[in-house]
């Protein structure tokens, strides 16, 4: 039974040997093709959508800042600094909101994210004059006048002709005398330590002195010794 089917299997594929060639060849294109394709093609582009711009823009949060609205404008820095992260305009106006909200509130416990504003504005864009400003007064108010100092004179260097100019001559010719005024109370004080020093050596001399003169004071007599077990005597007319 098997061998007359297999007989007629061949005897039909050898009547369709063209149409089966045929199709062979088709699929091996085919297959070649999506192959090729694969390989060839150009790279799937990824479209990212970008987030969406705030509805308030600084132009509007400065005017806000201008309006006294200080909160608000502060506001808006810190819910927009991720899409303002390449401005130094942005960041040296965060600085200023959070130093003035800051003084209306009488905490200080931002100036270091006020430091860190004005530094990365400087950052974004060295010759940026105002913050250069900004960072070196934050510096002078939280009492670090050497780096305030030198923040001062780059800005000068950079901008001879700077607005703060005068203001910036005031607080050199302030630290000059504050200094003076340091060293002069240093002076003082080494001088009260060794006049300090000389009272009580001379105190302790002439301490010494009195004993040395004093008199010598008589030695105590002899103590006289008690008898003991020493028999009585009894009066007679004793009652």
């Amino acid at each position: 039974m098997i061998m007359p089917r297999f007989g007629r299997l061949t005897a039909l594929i050898s009547k369709r040997r063209r149409l089966v060639i045929g199709v062979a060849v088709a699929l091996a294109l085919a297959v070649g093709g999506l192959v090729a394709w694969r390989w060839l093609a150009e790279p799937e582009i990824v479209v990212v959508r970008r987030r969406k711009a705030p509805k308030m823009t600084l132009p509007r949060a400065q005017e806000l800042y201008d309006a006294g609205r200080y909160e608000e404008a502060l506001d808006f820095c810190i819910k927009h600094r991720r899409y303002y992260k390449d401005d130094p305009a942005f960041w040296n106006f965060y600085g200023v909101a959070l130093r003035t909200v800051g003084y209306m509130e009488g905490a200080d416990d931002e100036r270091e994210e006020e430091l860190s504003a004005f530094e990365k504005a400087l950052a974004l864009d060295p010759d940026f004059a105002a913050a250069r400003v900004n960072l070196a007064n934050a510096f002078w108010e939280l009492g670090r006048t050497e780096e305030a100092l030198a923040q001062y004179r780059r800005a000068l260097a950079a901008d001879p002709g700077h607005p703060d100019h005068a203001g910036i001559l005031a607080r050199f010719t302030e630290d000059r005398r504050l200094r003076q005024m340091r060293e002069v109370e240093i002076v003082r004080k080494a001088e009260a330590a060794r006049n300090a020093e000389d009272a009580r050596k001379s105190e302790a001399a002439e301490a010494a002195r009195n004993e040395a003169s004093a008199p010598t004071p008589p030695p105590a007599p002899p103590a006289v010794p008690v008898p003991m077990n020493q028999p009585r005597t009894v009066d007679m007319n004793e009652r």
